[in-house]
């Protein structure tokens, strides 16, 4: 191999480099966002469990017809 070519790869090697931490990046913000999302989905669930159980029942209503 001629020197060139080493350096064009070694070249390519960091870039791939430092691809794969960018992305690994991201990854790692993308996880934090959907813990945060869950918890989130989480306590609205229980407020929405909450407020049904506080709901009164409804009544069988009878068709109009009837």
């Amino acid at each position: 191999m001629n020197d060139e070519r080493i350096v064009a790869l070694e070249m390519h090697a960091a870039q791939q480099e430092a691809l794969l931490e960018d992305l690994s990046s991201v990854l790692h913000q993308q996880q934090r966002e959907i813990q945060t999302l869950q918890e989130e989905v989480r306590r609205l669930m229980g407020r929405v469990d909450h407020a049904e159980s506080r709901m009164p029942t409804p009544r069988p209503e009878k068709p109009p017809h009837y």
